[in-house]
């Protein structure tokens, strides 16, 4: 594994580079030290997907033992991202030993850098006593960047992509649920058969299924899971799916206390070995209501307006709810899930 070091890096580590390999790799990277705040940080830029990896508040003994602990860290972060295990360690064992090198240009240097300005402006906080920053670098690494060539890219779609051919198979493997999630609106119903990754949390599914309804996540939420609460703001939130659902073959997520929401999701099977990062949605029908309807009935005098052009009031009802889809699109919602890794 090549590590192509600044000058500034190489000062601190206090040793001469060894002998540059003239490539582009996915197991090359470049690094830098940098101060963020008050801490000395040390930025890892893989060098063909531009995937970035931060470690915070570096010390000496840090610096001493950088050969083991970056592949450490591109470990860490990299099964943080749901990569399988074993594609890991033959990425790590592949890329060979660590060396450090000079950097082979000034585009990488100035990449760095502008990646940490990057940094900067998208995390207020990075507090905490852990050295590898794994949720801060998985956001980092979903955000647009140049590709050095005149166009941008993401990088953990690249990094992804790359690993795959590495590996030549899928490179994720999880246990996951297949749910139905169905919401009655009076004579009909609107639902969405998803596969739900197990670790997911109960938050995250949240988020999946205001994403599959096209809700907006304007107004709390909770789950009710043989008769218990899983309120929103609650430690329980935090929970995986997996840890509630064994032998639960269905339960409630209600969504707006107001217009009250009552979604009905039933587990239909479990899943080994599921190849995705991302939850998907695999069929579906109907729209959901818009936000702030009114309800059931405030939803049906909605439909009864939209689609009557002689309405008085069907001009105001179709700008008030310009965002709204008036059909189930799966692909749209595809696209929004995956997004959403």
């Amino acid at each position: 594994m090549q590590i192509q070091c600044t000058k500034k890096l190489l000062n601190e580590l206090k040793f001469e580079a060894d002998e540059r390999i003239e490539r582009d790799s996915i197991f090359d990277w470049h690094a830098n030290v940098f101060k963020i705040g008050r801490r000395k940080a040390i930025v890892l830029l893989n060098d063909l997907s531009r995937y970035s990896i931060l470690l915070y508040g570096v010390k000496a003994d840090d610096l001493r033992r950088l050969s083991e602990a970056i592949p450490a860290a591109i470990s860490e972060v990299l099964e943080a991202e749901g990569i399988d295990p074993s594609v890991i360690d033959e990425y790590i064992r592949s890329a060979g030993e660590v060396t450090f090198t000079n950097t082979k240009s000034r585009k990488m240097v100035s990449a760095m850098t502008q990646r940490v300005r990057e940094l900067e402006m998208i995390v207020d906080d990075f507090s905490g006593d852990e050295k590898v920053k794994v949720d801060i670098s998985k956001h980092w690494s979903r955000f647009l960047t140049g590709d050095g060539q005149g166009s941008y890219i993401i990088p953990k779609n690249v990094m992804i992509e790359e690993l795959e051919k590495f590996a030549s198979q899928p490179i994720f493997s999880s246990d996951a649920y297949e749910v139905k999630v169905s919401l009655t609106l009076g004579d009909h119903t609107a639902w969405r058969r998803l596969v739900v990754k197990g670790d997911t949390t109960f938050s995250e599914f949240n988020d999946i299924i205001q994403s599959a309804f096209n809700w907006e996540s304007s107004h709390l939420y909770e789950f009710v899971i043989e008769g218990k609460e899983i309120e929103y703001g609650s430690e329980s939130m935090a929970e995986p799916l997996s840890s509630r659902l064994e032998g639960v073959s269905e339960f409630q997520y209600i969504y707006d206390f107001g217009d009250f929401w009552e979604h009905h999701v039933e587990v239909e099977r479990k899943i080994e070995g599921y190849a995705k990062q991302h939850a998907t949605c695999i069929d579906g029908e109907h729209p959901a209501p818009p936000e702030d309807v009114g309800g059931i009935p405030g939803y049906s005098e909605f439909l009864r307006i939209i689609n009557d052009n002689n309405d008085p009031d069907h001009m105001h009802m179709k700008s008030w709810s310009r965002w709204w889809k008036p059909e189930f699109d799966i692909n749209w919602v595809n696209r929004k899930l995956e997004r959403m890794t």
